[in-house]
């Protein structure tokens, strides 16, 4: 029989960013984004109608790198923001991240490390201020592995 960790996909992660007025701190947020060691990735970076240049910020990113997918939208709130990206996604795994983290570049190779072959699985993880991952705990009706 096969493990979790054994079981692993290695379909896309899109990761959701909504964000509203932001500027200050998104761009080392994407760029720890980019600093990944799994590359296969989108970023859905849903701006709520910004004010202060995020906009501008994000739309420059987008040119240099093609995995930022920016979506402008009217101000409807973080929910909302969220909704949509779920709705747009394209990866087989889905995250959220806000503007304001910052990304150890591990991140996302440990949740994928953990993800297996169950499609309808929930990967919970506890992860520090710093990005560390203290604890990955993978749930199927049938299994659980934690690391």
């Amino acid at each position: 029989m096969e493990s979790c960790m054994e079981s692993k996909k290695q379909g896309r992660i899109s990761i959701i960013m909504p964000v509203y007025n932001g500027v200050s701190w998104i761009g080392e947020c994407i760029e720890s984004i980019r600093q990944q060691t799994d590359t296969n990735w989108e970023l859905l970076v849903l701006d709520d109608h910004s004010t202060d240049g995020t906009t501008e910020l994000v739309l420059k990113l987008a040119e240099e790198d093609s995995r930022i997918l920016p979506i402008l939208r009217q101000k409807n709130g973080v929910s909302a923001a969220r909704n949509e990206g779920l709705e747009k996604a394209q990866g087989e795994f889905v995250t959220f991240v806000d503007a304001d983290d910052k990304l150890d570049t591990q991140m996302l190779s440990v949740l994928r490390g953990d993800a297996g072959a169950d499609e309808k699985a929930t990967l919970r993880s506890v992860i520090t201020i710093d990005g560390t991952v203290n604890r990955t705990e993978f749930i199927t009706g049938q299994k659980s592995c934690k690391t």
